[in-house]
């Protein structure tokens, strides 16, 4: 059990409002564990950014989000990929979107719940079946963020205009230690609440549902 990984140290990010990523397009990708990603240039770009690919020609990074690891003048590494036996070619047109840290606010998070999406079963049973059914809607896999209330806290205000336009946002957990990873994915907030108990500090809740699901990468 000595692989279990503490969560002090944990810090999380969601992107702010009129976000804009740097756009990039792959000229090349190689077949590696990471996978190097050339581009014509990569100012602006750093370690730990959010990087979402379009449709690039490998399954193993198309329309995913992932984590840039390291970076060159001309090239990055993809946290969460291995491409090593992929049988993928690069299309005429690759593209990338980058989301860098300084679009980014640091969440002061006293807790964080990722529930797992699901799909509803609709009950179709007739006289020679009873109990038949056939899958519904899936229903997204929901979220919700704990904190208390802080004057000096930034993120918190991020996460209000969040909840107040309902739009959705990038969210990405950088988990401490070294290989450790991220947590990384896409959704929207809705329900902002305030608690004020009897003794102790005045504590907020936002939920919300996963727009994507979120994903643990790592090298």
């Amino acid at each position: 059990m000595s692989g279990i990984i503490n969560t002090k140290g944990t810090n999380a990010y969601l992107t702010i409002a009129d976000n804009t990523p740097i756009e990039v397009a792959p000229t090349a990708i190689t077949k590696a564990d990471p996978p190097v990603v050339t581009v014509a240039d990569t100012a602006g770009i750093t370690a730990g950014d959010l990087v979402e690919f379009g449709v690039v020609g490998f399954p193993e990074l198309d329309n995913k989000l992932l984590v840039v690891g390291t970076v060159t003048a001309t090239d990055f590494t993809v946290v969460g990929a291995d491409t090593t036996t992929s049988s993928g070619t690069l299309n005429a047109s690759p593209t990338a979107d980058i989301y860098v840290a300084a679009d980014q606010a640091k969440l002061c998070l006293s807790q964080m719940e990722f529930g797992a999406d699901s799909v509803n079963q609709i009950d179709v049973g007739t006289f020679c079946d009873p109990s038949a059914q056939i899958p519904g809607k899936a229903t997204p896999g929901t979220v919700t963020f704990s904190g208390f209330l802080d004057t000096d806290d930034a993120g918190l205000e991020e996460v209000q205009r969040a909840s107040d336009d309902q739009q959705p946002r990038y969210f990405e957990v950088v988990i401490p230690g070294t290989g450790n990873g991220y947590l990384v994915g896409k959704l929207s907030l809705a329900g902002f609440s305030i608690t004020v108990p009897l003794e102790g500090a005045y504590g907020w809740t936002v939920s919300g549902t996963q727009t994507s699901k979120i994903r643990w990468v790592h090298s």
